[in-house]
């Protein structure tokens, strides 16, 4: 089992933009082939910090996943 991490500090403004594009993420990933887990999580100190936590069965349906066009939808938000 392999499991990914992802913390992203969102700009003033953003935070509810990005909320939506982790749920549309969410939904459609946890169906993929291999998720086990994906689970959005808020930072109870700092309001704008999100983590993504995910948990895949192998490193292949990790990476397939990574590459994924569901995926791309998301690496403006972790590139701010």
């Amino acid at each position: 089992m392999i499991q990914a991490t992802f913390r992203i500090t969102v700009p003033d403004g953003k935070r509810e933009e990005l909320l939506e594009v982790l749920f549309c993420l969410k939904g459609p990933t946890e169906v993929v082939q291999g998720c086990r887990a994906f689970q959005i999580l808020q930072d109870v100190e700092h309001e704008n910090v999100l983590t993504c936590w995910e948990q895949w069965e192998t490193q292949d349906h990790l990476e397939e996943h990574l590459r994924s066009e569901r995926f791309r939808l998301l690496l403006p938000y972790i590139e701010m």
